[in-house]
């Protein structure tokens, strides 16, 4: 069995996308038991339950996913911050980080200041950054069809 990322960053404008990239994340890695989500945004104040929740295990031993939606809106504080929290592994905490730009003349574009972080290069060489462009006229139909087949449905032409 493959052993789950350290921390992830999510890269895709369609937040439906991310959200069944989160799904399909925790079915992966759902064998030692379930993930309970907690979900926060990076265009708000970030509350201290966040800080808690990124670095103070669960007494009970479950085990949290913590998303940080457009994670591209923190304030560049807040992203040095992170660095400490993202340091050491945890089994029971699992960060999520969620970049939902829009394509810049088609192509993603990670913030400098996201960039620029060791958190984000260490991500980058290890394989723990997961990119989509989102739907397009181009793939809509491949994306379709791909549905049809993981669901078991048939389609007609």
């Amino acid at each position: 069995m493959a052993k789950r990322p350290g921390f992830s960053f999510l890269v895709c404008p369609d937040s439906e996308l991310i959200q069944s990239r989160i799904r399909q994340m925790l079915e992966e890695f759902k064998s030692a038991g379930p993930w309970t989500k907690r979900v926060f945004w990076g265009d708000e104040p970030l509350p201290s339950a966040f800080w808690n929740d990124l670095g103070v295990p669960d007494l009970m031993g479950s085990r949290r996913m913590v998303i940080l939606r457009r994670t591209d809106k923190l304030k560049d504080e807040e992203l040095k911050k992170l660095s400490s929290s993202l340091r050491g592994f945890s089994e029971s905490i699992w960060p999520v980080f969620c970049l939902e730009k829009e394509l810049d003349k088609g192509n993603l574009k990670i913030p400098k200041a996201v960039e620029k972080r060791k958190y984000y290069q260490v991500a980058d060489e290890r394989g723990w950054i997961w990119r989509d462009k989102g739907l397009s006229r181009r793939n809509i139909a491949q994306f379709i069809d791909a549905k049809a087949r993981e669901l078991d449905v048939q389609l007609a032409p």
